[in-house]
Formats: C-alpha cells, structure tokens, sequence
C-alpha cells in the first residue's frame, strides 16, 4: 500500500477493527500482542515466520487516549507518524493504532467513512467516490463500505436525499440491489402465485398427481413435492386435504 496506513507494513500484517461501542484499552492492546505470538508460533517449522516481518494494526473511529497515556508511562515510545496514525514501538512487533475520524478525508474516504459521525459533506464524497471506480470488484467492496455508512448515519443520508441530483447519484448506485430484490420478490410472488393455483385445482377434485401436474403445467415430480410441501398428505393415486 502507497499511503501512510501501509507504510509500517511488511510480510505479515494483524489488523483488529473495533466498533465504536468497542473499547480499546490496555487489556485489548495486550490481546493483540498475544496474537501475533501465536501467529508467528503457529508456523510449520522453527522460525518459519520471522518476528519482525509481522506488525499489529488496530483501527478505531476515536483516539484512545488513556490507552496512549499508559503505553507512554510503560516506556513504550508512542509517536504520531501522520494525521491520524500512531505509531508505538514493540520489543517485537511494531503496532499502529488508525484513529480513523483523524485521517486526512482525501486520502482516507473508506475508513473515514465507517462511522455514525459522517456529515453531509462527507456522505457527498463518498458518493462521489464510488461513482468513479471503473471496475466491478472495487463497485463492490465500496458498496459494502456504502452499506454501512447510511446503516449508521440514517439521518444524513435522508438529508443527501433531499438534493435532487444526490438522491439520483444514491439511486443509481443502488440499482443493482434494487432490481435484485425486485427479482427476488416477482419470483416469490410466482411461486405464491402457483401455490394457490395447486390448491384450488386440489379443491376442484383434481387429486391425482397426472391431473394436477398437467392442468398446471409442471412435472408430476414438481406437484408431488410442492403439494407435500403445502401440508397435503399423499396416498397411492390421490392426495388428501391437511
């Protein structure tokens, strides 16, 4: 990676997301140190994994203050390398805490985005962002990253929406979703649709599964399996009401 989130990385890269209902203290801190010893331990032979090709990264919406102000009373050398991003300084592993409401929102506009604290501006950029990837796997991973902005900032988006030309942005990078669950929804509705059909062809006398899977025009396999699955109980030549 090309900007400062990447510049502490080397072969083996641990990276822990917290949440902002997480907490990240000192006994969080001390965890992540515990797995990247199992990690670098778990190799297929002694020292497959060197120590220090392996780093920590924890990522937070808001800086942990008091666990910055512990690290530096334990001699752990805590130094801010770039807006955002400090770093602190293992006997082993070097650790990078991303304090992502502090990252520079040009160069940042993922992580920065995935907060309850986005305002309108950023929720524009954002948009804006996502509609000038050209390739199908980056559309992807920013809609999952879009999914959970306007989960967590309800509100700010429903303001987005109130600008005419931002409402079309959002329903143009919702489209896809939006014909899927269209799709998804007409064929339930066939499907309920046949339902119906087999039980009043049922109440009509139609009982023999020949009859039934002609007059609806599906396989007698098909009837038998969609009758037993509306309740009805099957015996040689006909089926009875449930």
């Amino acid at each position: 990676m090309s900007n400062e989130i990447g510049t502490l990385f080397r072969e083996h890269n641990i990276m822990e997301y917290k949440s902002p209902e997480d907490e990240l203290n000192i006994d969080v801190y001390f965890k992540g140190l515990a797995y990247a010893c199992l990690y670098k331990a778990a190799g297929r032979y002694v020292d497959e994994i060197a120590a220090e090709e392996i780093t920590i990264t924890f990522v937070r919406d808001r800086k942990p203050v008091k666990l910055l102000q512990q690290l530096a009373q334990k001699n752990r050398c805590v130094e801010q390398a770039a807006p955002g991003i400090y770093y602190i300084r293992e006997p082993w592993f070097p650790v990078q805490i991303i304090v992502t409401s502090q990252l520079d929102k040009e160069g940042h506009v993922w992580l920065g985005s995935l907060t309850e604290h986005l305002t309108k501006i950023d929720a524009q950029h954002l948009v804006y962002q996502i509609r000038g990837l050209q390739y199908k796997d980056e559309k992807e991973f920013a809609d999952s990253v879009l999914q959970v902005a306007m989960s967590a900032n309800k509100e700010t988006f429903a303001k987005l929406k109130e600008d005419s030309s931002m409402c079309e942005a959002l329903m143009e990078l919702m489209r896809p979703e939006y014909e899927a669950g269209m799709k998804t929804a007409t064929e339930q509705g066939m499907a309920q649709g046949r339902q119906h059909e087999i039980f009043a062809s049922v109440q009509e006398g139609d009982y023999s599964p020949e009859r039934g899977a002609e007059k609806l025009n599906i396989s007698i396999d098909e009837f038998q399996k969609q009758m037993l699955e509306a309740g009805y109980r099957f015996v040689p030549g006909t089926f009875l009401l449930p």
